[in-house]
């Protein structure tokens, strides 16, 4: 299968952001907040990767539990780390710009193990999405 430009932009993307959350483990530097924001972002963007790879232009929406529905209308067969980061969705607008303080309801390290996992599911099934070296330095 080919993967489209859009695609692979949007994986290496969650690439970044998981690299990001990968770095984020020390709660007295980053907040939950800010790495709930980053888990969130990777978890959409894998997702859209996805759907890219389907033919299927994903809207412009952060809401993990819409996107969960369109792969599903588009036949996919879709892995229980997506499913079990939906709750995220709150981090991509309401925690960022509320006085509300942004509880994870798990630890940074399963959160990040989950998204980890995920990204190589979506490898897995769509194999020629992997970035090369001169892919990986556009995005960084």
């Amino acid at each position: 299968m080919s993967v489209n430009d859009d695609a692979r932009l949007m994986y290496l993307k969650a690439q970044s952001d998981l690299r990001a959350i990968h770095g984020m483990s020390d709660s007295s530097v980053f907040s939950d907040d800010i790495f709930g924001f980053h888990a969130q972002q990777a978890v959409e963007k894998l997702p859209k990767a996805w759907l890219w790879s389907l033919d299927v232009e994903p809207p412009y929406i952060h809401g993990l539990g819409e996107l969960v529905k369109l792969l599903e209308h588009s036949g996919a067969s879709l892995p229980e780390q997506l499913q079990s980061l939906e709750h995220l969705t709150d981090f991509a607008v309401h925690f960022r710009y509320s006085a509300d303080m942004a509880p994870l309801d798990e630890s940074r390290e399963d959160i990040a193990s989950k998204v980890e996992e995920l990204s190589e599911h979506i490898r897995t099934i769509i194999p020629d999405i992997g970035q090369s070296d001169e892919d990986s330095e556009k995005v960084s």
